[in-house]
């Protein structure tokens, strides 16, 4: 016995059909009531307008064919992703580029940053303004070499990044708890991009006590840095929206991160300034 929860959902296709069926017969009927110059108007709508109809909905099937169904069509499969797999050309028939891959050292400097007299840590970032967001220090790194062999080579990256010397503070990887791989959209490239993370610590052997790094903010060659913690980073829309799987795998190995020493402390800063003096 038919229910009316058996009744399939009316979709667009349904929509279109009944509209297009419709208005025909109804310019049909009208046709043979007419005259003159109204009477070829209207033949010439009865052939044009179903041919219009057909071309533009064979354009949205070749083009955005997903629209023409409900969510209730698509069953078990997620809507978002195969939306996502049509429009970015993932699927093998329509795939024409290769998937490219970037290798990206990421460097987390922890400080303990004093805000109306409450410490806490936070990660040393930089205001990009390519990306329009708050970003992690970073730069490439080989994936051929071992990464104890890029070392000083990263330590001189990361030197001219932040202005310090590269034998003020001291490079240790994180190690491959830390690692993180994931595909996401490069806004750059214009496709999906397979990215492979590395972390690093960093820690300081020297620092000036009237360093730029003892402010919440600051600049260093009208490059912006501002100390973050993860859930300022993720309370940037932008930064959320490009970067949310290196903030949520910081976010998953929070407890790790936390228990890392600082990259500098008030001790380091005070033997710096009794040397200084």
């Amino acid at each position: 016995m038919s229910t009316f929860e058996d009744k399939r959902p009316i979709t667009p296709l349904w929509i279109i059909s009944l509209f297009v069926s419709f208005t025909e017969v109804v310019i049909g009927y009208s046709i043979p009531k007419t005259s003159g110059i109204v009477q070829y108007i209207f033949v010439f709508f009865v052939v044009i307008f179903p041919t219009a109809v057909a071309v533009a909905f064979f354009i949205i099937l070749w083009k955005r064919n997903y629209l023409f169904y409900p969510p209730s069509e698509y069953g078990e499969t997620d809507v978002m992703q195969f939306v996502k797999a049509m429009n970015n050309g993932m699927l093998l028939e329509n795939q024409t580029k290769p998937q490219s891959e970037s290798y990206i050292a990421l460097f987390l400097i922890k400080g303990e940053v004093e805000i109306d007299d409450y410490k806490t840590n936070k990660i040393l970032t930089y205001f990009s303004k390519h990306w329009e967001s708050f970003l992690i220090i970073n730069c490439r790194y080989d994936p051929v070499r071992v990464i104890n062999e890029q070392l000083n080579e990263l330590k001189i990256k990361i030197a001219d990044e932040i202005g310090f010397n590269e034998n003020d503070f001291e490079l240790k990887y994180a190690g491959k708890d830390f690692d993180l791989s994931n595909i996401k959209y490069s806004y750059g490239e214009k496709r999906d991009v397979n990215y492979f993370y590395k972390f690093f610590f960093v820690s300081f052997i020297s620092i000036n006590s009237n360093s730029r790094l003892l402010s919440l903010e600051f600049k260093i060659n009208e490059q912006l840095f501002r100390w973050m913690t993860i859930s300022e980073m993720k309370g940037h829309d932008i930064t959320l929206q490009r970067n949310s799987d290196v903030l949520r795998a910081l976010q998953v190995r929070f407890d790790k991160l936390i228990k890392i020493p600082l990259s500098f402390d008030e001790k380091l800063c005070n033997r710096q300034t009794e040397t200084n003096s």
